[in-house]
C-alpha cells in the first residue's frame, strides 16, 4: 500500500493522485503508447506490484 492506510494515511495521498492523473493526461496528448510485448503482463507482487520484466512499449508522437 502505497500510501499507508488508516489515521496515519499519507497526508500527501490525495495531491499525488491528482498530479499522476494529470500528468498522464498531459503526456497522453502529444504521445500514443503501443503495447510491443508478446504474452500477457506477468506482474511480481511484494510491498507494491511491479511488472516481472518491465513493460515493452512504443512511443509515437500523435
Amino acid at each position: 500500500m502505497p500510501f499507508g492506510g488508516g489515521r496515519r494515511a499519507c497526508v500527501g495521498r490525495d495531491f499525488a493522485l491528482l498530479e499522476a492523473t494529470l500528468v498522464l493526461a498531459t503526456i497522453g496528448q502529444d504521445w500514443e503508447v503501443e503495447w510491443k510485448g508478446e504474452d500477457e503482463l506477468a506482474v511480481e507482487p511484494g510491498l507494491t506490484l511491479q511488472s516481472q520484466d518491465g513493460l515493452p512499449m512504443w512511443l509515437k508522437r500523435r
